[in-house]
């Protein structure tokens, strides 16, 4: 394709889907925003599982954003303690918490029934 336009070939440097839903969920844990989430579902309706020693790796030393209070903060270490917390946080969400955050990106029709589309997701971790 480059070359058609004139331009050099480029090499991209891509993640592994596992190793990316495992980042994306350690992102989620340390900025708690709904676009996480949807990116975590999205990886999930694909059948994919996260990588577990990059995911274990990123909760022993998270970065949390200052908007994320110290009790609001995952204490365990281990990827199955988090996916309960991360089922748990999904159970507090609705489609209007939803709407707020990611209006801007989708339409109104694919939000709604998104929260419970996350929780249908999230318990197969």
């Amino acid at each position: 394709l480059a070359r058609s336009y004139g331009r050099p070939p480029r090499i991209i440097p891509v993640l592994d889907y596992p190793v990316a839903l495992a980042e994306k969920m350690a992102a989620w844990n340390e900025r708690r925003l709904i676009r996480d989430l949807y990116d975590i579902w999205f990886y999930l309706r694909m059948g994919v599982s996260p990588d577990v020693p990059t995911l274990e790796k990123r909760l022993a030393k998270p970065e949390y954003s200052r908007r994320i209070k110290q009790s609001d903060r995952f204490k365990g270490k281990t990827a199955a303690v988090f996916y309960t917390y991360l089922r748990e946080a999904a159970q507090t969400l609705t489609d209007e918490s939803i709407q707020v955050e990611l209006s801007d990106y989708l339409p109104a029709e694919e939000i709604a029934g998104l929260a419970m589309r996350f929780r249908a997701e999230l318990v197969k971790l």
